[in-house]
């Protein structure tokens, strides 16, 4: 049986149509749409290979056995499955967005008045946060499992939260804001907070809370409780390995930027120094001359 389970690939109708669409979405915004509206520059080889391997995770992701393990055997599996749509795909995405793409949604209307503002990163932080509490609830968890429309709608949902949540870190648009580093740095410390103690609530809670795997075969030998710990480990562990290399590469940044600001303003200070000792050696002159 454990064998069978790595040939068993879920082409769900549902998952291949939103893949489908996202992709000729992409093709058309960079194609004939971009030439037509004049949206900036074309996209380069880097990000249409990003794109190509977001789509290709989704795949492996929502559409390999990886997705029948986590519906009918391990919760790890299914939080592999979150982790991957929330902290992995999105940045992907967003990295592979030429970056004009998308300004005419955020010249003007809601979009426009959503994401200015410190007000955004509240927002985003807390849905991301909310969301994930709100599908871990059992009374949620259990049919979304089971029932293969709110797994679905349930795996669109956690995509587009971790898009908004990556957003202020990566904005793939020049209309939108550019967060100061420093900003970026509290966002993504602040960010993991809620998450983290809701990773901590699952690993010490000493009985599996969800139905749909306490009947379930130990698949490969592991137990129920086993298997629920090592989800709230894979619901952490990642992000957080994640969120250090950001941290440290916004982190480098802001200090190279600090160097910067101190050199030119050294430079300014020097550049007035010589000017006021011009200014003054021109005055002695002239009175000497007079």
């Amino acid at each position: 049986m454990d064998t069978s389970l790595l040939l068993q690939w879920h082409f769900d109708p549902g998952v291949l149509l939103v893949l489908v669409a996202l992709t000729a979405a992409y093709v058309a915004g960079i194609g004939p749409l971009r030439r037509r509206y004049h949206l900036g520059e074309p996209a380069t080889r880097r990000q249409m290979w990003l794109f190509a391997g977001c789509i290709a995770l989704l795949f492996i992701t929502l559409v390999s056995p990886l997705d029948v393990i986590a519906n009918d055997y391990l919760f790890s599996a299914h939080i592999t499955q979150v982790v991957i749509l929330t902290t992995f795909a999105p940045p992907l995405l967003l990295l592979s967005l030429p970056t004009g793409l998308l300004n005419p949604l955020l010249r003007r209307g809601p979009l426009r008045q959503m994401t200015r503002g410190m007000s955004f990163l509240f927002l985003a932080t807390f849905l991301f946060n909310a969301n994930f509490a709100l599908w871990l609830i059992p009374a949620l968890y259990n049919p979304a499992v089971q029932q293969m429309p709110l797994h679905d709608l349930q795996s669109l949902i956690f995509l587009c939260t971790g898009v908004l949540n990556w957003w202020p870190l990566i904005t793939p648009a020049s209309e939108g804001p550019r967060w100061p580093h420093s900003i970026q740095l509290l966002y993504l410390f602040l960010d993991g907070i809620p998450l983290g103690f809701v990773c901590v609530i699952l690993f010490f809670i000493n009985q599996p809370a969800y139905a749909a795997y306490t009947s379930a075969p130990h698949l490969w030998g592991i137990s129920a409780l086993a298997d629920f710990q090592l989800g709230a480990i894979i619901l952490y562990a990642p992000g957080l390995l994640l969120d250090i290399v950001v941290l440290s590469i916004i982190f480098f940044k802001w200090l190279a930027r600090q160097e910067e600001v101190a050199r030119q303003r050294e430079e300014a200070e020097d550049a007035a120094a010589a000017a006021e000792e011009a200014e003054l050696a021109q005055s002695q002159q002239a009175a000497q001359q007079a």
